[in-house]
């Protein structure tokens, strides 16, 4: 029987579940020339990680495919997915192959953003460019952040010119809501006060529509069984909020006629016809307090006129000599 040989805990990524990925990795170590290979299995569970959302990130721009959920994803989800890597990366010990994995999601991802984002989609720039300031700000590993950098200026320039361009557009192409609301309401409400004051119940037809219920009313109590009852008219015609030709609401009630209730259209029409009685008054007010200020202003220049020519009857004539006195 073999003995079993310890592998050093430096080492743990040898016996990985994976063995088809144990060796990609250890590929990419030789590859990348480094004299440092995966320091812990989370550096293995990280490589193995990015590798999958890197293929997926590939896949973006690569062939229809059907069966490809990654084209069908938000983009700002595959911010996040870069995201929550690089920040457990940060963490880990510096290696070559680190390094390279790291670099090469964050080339591919802003790649993406520089084909894919626009300005209404413009937060998943934005949101990657923090990202990339926060991880230069805060690097006690000393990972090689240049790259990082780089990236960052070309964001800011990026959002820079996305959002000049998106208020050049709102200067060509925008006009205010509030003056649109504005003038479509305006507009309305003049069309709707046309109408009613054109086609309104006049105070004849509200005559006449009166003495039909009253009419009905007698008729009906000459019954009996009838004797207490009241015929009311309610709705538009009695609010006075109908039109002309509208039918007319009656509501037959057995109720005490020595009651008080009354409806609320009932209360609505006397509303309504009292406002217009009280501007009719106060019009016809105005009216007359114009004509007796202009009566008094009238009667102020007449008794100047006939105080001057009163004086001048005074006053002796110029030509008559006055007698002296002896």
């Amino acid at each position: 029987m073999e003995s079993t040989i310890d592998i050093p805990p430096d080492h743990a990524w040898l016996v990985p579940s994976d063995l088809t990925f144990s060796r990609h990795i250890l590929g990419r170590c030789i590859g990348a020339s480094d004299d440092v290979f995966p320091l812990s299995i989370n550096h293995v569970d990280f490589a193995k990680r990015a590798d999958a959302v890197l293929k997926g990130l590939k896949q973006i721009y690569g062939p229809l495919d059907h069966n490809n959920t990654d084209k069908e994803r938000p983009l700002q989800e595959h911010v996040d997915n870069v995201d929550a890597l690089l920040n457990e990366a940060w963490k880990l010990k510096c290696t070559k192959l680190l390094e390279l994995i790291m670099g090469d999601l964050v080339d591919q991802l802003v790649e993406i953003i520089f084909g894919k984002v626009n300005v209404d989609n413009l937060s998943c720039a934005e949101s990657l460019c923090l990202v990339l300031d926060s991880l230069v700000n805060n690097n006690p590993q000393k990972h090689d952040d240049q790259k990082f950098k780089k990236h960052t200026t070309q964001l800011k320039r990026f959002i820079s010119d996305m959002w000049e361009e998106k208020e050049k557009l709102q200067i060509c192409w925008t006009v205010p809501e509030k003056i649109i609301i504005s003038t479509v309401e305006e507009s309305r409400n003049e069309d709707i006060m046309n109408y009613f004051e054109e086609n309104k119940i006049s105070a004849d037809d509200e005559r006449r529509r009166i003495k039909i219920v009253q009419s009905l009313e007698r008729a009906i109590k000459k019954s009996g069984e009838w004797k207490k009852s009241e015929l009311k008219l309610y709705g538009s015609s009695l609010s006075t909020m109908g039109v002309k030709g509208c039918d007319m609401d009656l509501s037959l009630t057995w109720n005490d006629p020595g009651s008080n209730s009354r409806s609320l259209s009932a209360m609505i029409g006397e509303a309504r016809r009292s406002k217009e009685a009280s501007l009719l008054n106060r019009n016809l007010k105005g009216e007359v307090a114009g004509l007796l200020d202009q009566a008094q202003e009238d009667l102020k220049k007449s008794k100047y006129s006939l105080q001057t020519i009163m004086d001048s009857l005074k006053q002796p004539d110029q030509g008559q000599k006055i007698p002296s006195k002896k």
